[in-house]
């Protein structure tokens, strides 16, 4: 066996919609059920995780997305099929689990306090009894035997974690006895990253040790064109309040930035940026079209792809030393790289 994922084996990626994923949904797409009309353990052990899972082992990953996939771009299932703690998996083709995930990534609730013009033409936040709906499984979901088998929880993708109350629901609700070596990744934006909203979650500071923030920019200019709504001196403020934090608590901090032809020349000024907050990581990736776009003006935007006029200045920006810089990560984007 020459290359191995661990996902479909160890994650539950739940979506806006309910559809739950063994990977993350932009790279994968196929679903394995639906929280709104099947119990997780039904789900967890469905006939199409067993397919996706099924993939992994005959080696074929024919339902992965490999031209979107960070994991695969980059090499990381050539490596991980040596890692130790799957030999038992690979070695009895095991695709019915009877373990839960370790790894769970909410997203079921898009309410966000931007619009950013990548992801939505619009404020989003979902109404009363959709929340009542969430609250309901999260409020299960903690008590199963499926939670206690988590080592992660990551919150949010879809949207922005302290603009949303059913994730405020959820912290207010887990208590460190649940489950005492439960680490959990903040997804956000930044702007309601204050002192009084990180008091508001003082429960589950134990268990916070990554934050990982969506900026997409390294000016002010380009900030307001790409995160619609935002405030960019109060994201410098509030990196300012994280870089003091980590001097009193082990969290570590990631800057996220989607490239695209409006920001992609302000990739090194940013990978700066980070680095006089203290940040540890800088990911970039390549702008998908989540419906926002059509054909061509995606194309316009989506620098990472050969026929955009920006392309081949893009391709030598990466060539620039600072790059190489170790808190740097390329993920999707790696593959440009000479």
């Amino acid at each position: 066996m020459e290359r191995f994922c661990s996902y479909p084996f160890t994650k539950a990626h739940f979506s806006v919609s309910g559809k739950v994923y063994v990977c993350c949904a932009p790279w994968l797409g196929i679903p394995i059920g639906n929280i709104f009309s099947q119990p997780f353990d039904e789900i967890w052990n469905s006939a199409e995780a067993v397919k996706i899972r099924g993939s992994i082992l005959d080696g074929s990953f024919r339902y992965c997305r490999a031209d979107r996939c960070p994991r695969m771009i980059t090499g990381l299932v050539e490596k991980e099929v040596h890692n130790r703690e799957y030999r038992d998996i690979i070695k009895e083709k095991t695709t019915v689990l009877d373990w839960g995930p370790r790894l769970i990534s909410l997203n079921y609730d898009n309410s966000c306090n931007l619009y950013c013009a990548s992801c939505r033409d619009r404020v989003m936040v979902i109404n009363k009894k959709k929340q009542e709906e969430l609250i309901r499984f999260q409020d299960s979901f903690i008590h199963s035997d499926s939670f206690k088998n988590a080592r992660r929880i990551t919150v949010s993708g879809s949207g922005e974690t302290f603009a949303s109350a059913v994730y405020m629901d959820l912290f207010n609700k887990i208590e460190k006895p649940m489950n005492p070596d439960l680490k959990i990744t903040f997804r956000t934006n930044g702007l309601l990253l204050t002192p009084g909203n990180w008091d508001r979650v003082k429960n589950i500071h134990y268990a916070v040790d990554l934050i990982s923030i969506s900026i997409d920019a390294a000016s002010e200019k380009t900030y307001r064109l790409l995160r619609r709504g935002g405030d960019f001196k109060k994201l410098l403020a509030n990196l300012e309040f994280l870089k003091e934090l980590k001097k009193k608590k082990p969290i570590r901090v990631k800057l996220n930035f989607v490239v695209q032809k409006a920001n992609y020349r302000e990739m090194p000024v940013f990978i700066r940026l980070a680095k006089k907050y203290d940040c540890d990581v800088v990911a970039f990736a390549k702008i998908l079209n989540l419906g926002t776009f059509n054909s061509r003006q995606y194309i316009r935007a989506a620098v990472h792809e050969p026929a955009n006029r920006a392309h081949k200045k893009f391709k030598k920006l990466l060539k620039q030393p600072i790059f190489k810089d170790p808190i740097v990560k390329l993920r999707n984007l790696s593959n440009l790289v000479d």
